[in-house]
């Protein structure tokens, strides 16, 4: 289960394929995901986490939560991070019709985040 401190959510329809527990951008709002639909018992392991194109799901406003690095190398506390609502995709820098995740407010070592990792506030959005 990925780092979470407890926020306000909605529900959202998914637009795209996320997995639970990642960012993500649907209906107007952006936070993390979080899977409410049982998967199917004969669902391979890999896929229960799946929140597929078009299944409702939680969507947490609020709170911290922690993301990967991957791709979004070389941030720093203080800086924003966007997610293009067209494919969940995270980056530094405003782009096309990116809107503002949140902001780094823990780096990897500090406050017990993971080595590749970022902790987002998504309280602050500027």
């Amino acid at each position: 289960m990925p780092y979470e401190r407890p926020g306000a959510v909605v529900r959202a329809t998914a637009g795209v394929d996320v997995r639970h527990g990642a960012a993500a951008a649907d209906n107007g709002f952006v936070g993390r995901a979080v899977k409410t639909k049982t998967p199917a018992s004969d669902l391979a392991r890999a896929s229960r986490d799946l929140i597929v194109a078009g299944e409702e799901y939680n969507l947490r406003l609020k709170g911290v939560m922690e993301i990967p690095t991957t791709g979004i190398t070389g941030g720093v506390k203080g800086d924003l991070v966007y997610i293009d609502p067209d494919d969940n995709a995270l980056a530094l820098a405003q782009a096309g019709n990116n809107v503002v995740l949140g902001k780094i407010h823990a780096v990897a070592g500090e406050h017990g985040c993971q080595t590749g990792k970022f902790r987002v506030s998504l309280d602050i959005k500027s």
